[in-house]
């Protein structure tokens, strides 16, 4: 089954688009919510995470979607293919 996914605006603005998109993809909102609106940089033996602007939270989450909607259009193309295969 395929399932798309509509972002908020501001990605830290609505608690429950986010968690929709994590119901869908079997993980929580906080994990979405940190992924959404965060990044972690690892250089030799530290690792700093870095809270992200408004306009890097919106790049990272339509980033996402459109990895999202692509993944979901191949598993629906090889379902639809492998119904019509002998």
């Amino acid at each position: 089954m395929t399932h798309v996914i509509y972002f908020s605006r501001s990605v830290t603005g609505s608690t429950d688009t986010v968690e929709t998109a994590g119901d869908c993809l079997h993980t929580d909102l906080e994990s979405m919510t940190e992924a959404l609106t965060s990044r972690t940089i690892a250089t030799r033996g530290q690792v700093v995470k870095k809270e992200l602007r408004k306009d890097e939270a919106d790049t990272a989450r339509d980033a996402f979607a459109r990895v999202y909607l692509i993944w979901s259009d191949v598993a629906l193309l090889l379902v639809l293919t492998q119904s019509i295969l002998p």
